[in-house]
């Protein structure tokens, strides 16, 4: 919590990247607007124009590498998330259609440090949680199906965050928080089937073996109730 504050207070030289063209006057304009300001002030901005703040969100992580720009954002998508979970479903605004709201943070969840890899996992978890289902309940996302589209399929997100899942369960990146975040991931993907399913194939089962075993008698009741929701899934 400590460092979320210290990244949520930097100052970014949005105007500095605007020069450089890494970032249009219009997203300079946007940023400034929200830029260090109360959730009392940002959230009237996100009802009015959410998809246009989303967008910016999106093209910073594409377009920016800077390790201390990528922690920011991040930090202000999770803040903004964390406000109201309902605030995913911006992502899937028609407006947005041709986005890849996925790909920024499935990267960035494979490389990079662990408030980064942090940060994504929450994120696509609330992405995922929040997406609309088909009616058949077939098919995980209308994109999985069409082998054409240039955007990266559902299956491969939640392939991609189940593998990472089940590697910080068995190999955790960070000492303390790893397990914890890991399996509060979980408890709320595993509600879907066919998350269910990669995590079978991903040999999750055996990971959370240890974690609900009478030897764990360190954890907090909040966390074995996470583990045993995942192992009963």
């Amino acid at each position: 919590e400590g460092h979320n504050f210290r990244v949520l207070k930097r100052d970014i030289p949005w105007e500095t990247y605007m020069s450089t063209k890494l970032i249009t006057s219009t997203c300079l304009q946007l940023l400034r607007r929200y830029d260090h300001k109360p959730e009392s002030q940002r959230g009237p901005l996100l009802d009015e124009d959410g998809p246009s703040y989303v967008r910016v969100f999106l093209n910073i992580l594409r377009s920016i590498s800077k390790e201390e720009t990528v922690e920011y954002v991040l930090a202000l998508i999770d803040e903004m998330l964390a406000a109201n979970p309902k605030r995913a479903a911006l992502f899937y605004d028609n407006s947005l259609s041709g986005e890849d709201i996925y790909d920024p943070f499935l990267r960035l969840l494979l490389k990079g440090n662990w408030f980064v890899q942090e940060k994504s996992c929450k994120i696509l978890t609330h992405l995922i949680s929040a997406r609309p289902k088909l009616q058949n309940g077939m098919v995980p996302n209308g994109e999985a199906s069409n082998s054409k589209s240039k955007l990266t399929s559902i299956h491969d997100v939640l392939k991609g965050l189940v593998d990472w899942l089940c590697s910080q369960l068995r190999s955790p990146t960070h000492p303390n928080c790893s397990i914890p975040t890991a399996t509060h991931c979980l408890a709320t993907l595993l509600r879907e089937t066919y998350v269910r399913t990669l995590f079978v194939q991903a040999d999750g089962v055996k990971l959370l073996i240890p974690l609900i075993s009478p030897a764990s008698t360190q954890q907090s009741i909040q966390f074995l109730y996470s583990n045993c929701l995942c192992g009963s899934l």
